[in-house]
């Protein structure tokens, strides 16, 4: 019996792969943290943890999915980065190695 085929190879690229916000009021609503977790994302210790709590906080709010740190927008990362006054960083860098580091342990 032949197997039935729900998705294309590019329809299951894009499934996996983190949403692409249109503009900025998107991200606002989905980048601003409400302020009980806010306040406790400040206790991360760096700039660069609340950034991808952010990041992870906003994409699983807006398609109920986590998703690979590589998939990760650098403009969301900008954005997260202005919006909070945080310092910003080569979010392909940082993903790419922190994935490495994950997968090495």
């Amino acid at each position: 019996m032949a197997r039935i085929e729900y998705l294309s190879e590019s329809e299951i690229k894009k499934f996996e792969k983190a949403p692409e916000f249109e503009n900025n009021i998107e991200r606002n609503y989905y980048f601003t943290l409400p302020s009980s977790i806010h306040k406790q994302a400040l206790t991360f210790g760096n700039d660069q943890s609340f950034i991808f709590f952010t990041l992870i906080f906003g994409y699983f709010k807006a398609t109920n999915m986590f998703f690979e740190l590589s998939s990760f927008s650098s403009i969301d990362t900008k954005f997260i980065s202005d919006k909070y006054q945080l310092c910003t960083f080569d979010s392909k860098t940082i993903f790419a190695s922190r994935t490495v580091q994950w997968k090495n342990k």
